[in-house]
């Protein structure tokens, strides 16, 4: 059994497997999940986009940033960091039942203390609020 096992898995680190599984829309390597710190992630809604927490992934503001990625077919393409991120720590993104919010954790100056819970609106033309 343990063989078993063993060459399964094996087998699902093989190109012609990754490539199965990309067709059935397992497909943020290199995208969403990356060799960074990548942390908890939300899809919107009407399934067009995804935000998520990294702590180190380079390119945002620092100290812990949210990262957005749209669909287009069955793959997440152009990773960006939100524009509300802020040199301090932002984390833990949820969007609303509805998609007209997403919340978040922060530890940004301005706050009552430590982390708090923050929300942003999420415009129709898919910009921020």
């Amino acid at each position: 059994m343990k063989r078993l096992c063993a060459a399964f898995m094996a087998s699902l680190l093989c190109a012609p497997a990754q490539a199965q599984l990309a067709e059935y829309g397992i497909e943020g390597l290199w995208t969403v999940s990356t060799r960074d710190d990548e942390r908890r992630a939300s899809v919107s809604p009407d399934g067009q986009r995804i935000v998520w927490g990294s702590a180190d992934r380079a390119g945002g503001p620092g100290g812990g940033d949210l990262w957005q990625a749209r669909r287009e077919g069955i793959r997440w393409i152009d990773p960006q960091p939100l524009p509300l991120d802020t040199p301090a720590e932002e984390s833990e993104p949820a969007f609303s039942a509805d998609g007209r919010w997403l919340y978040f954790v922060s530890d940004r100056k301005g706050g009552h203390g430590g982390r708090d819970l923050y929300r942003a609106a999420v415009r129709p033309d898919g910009g921020w609020g």
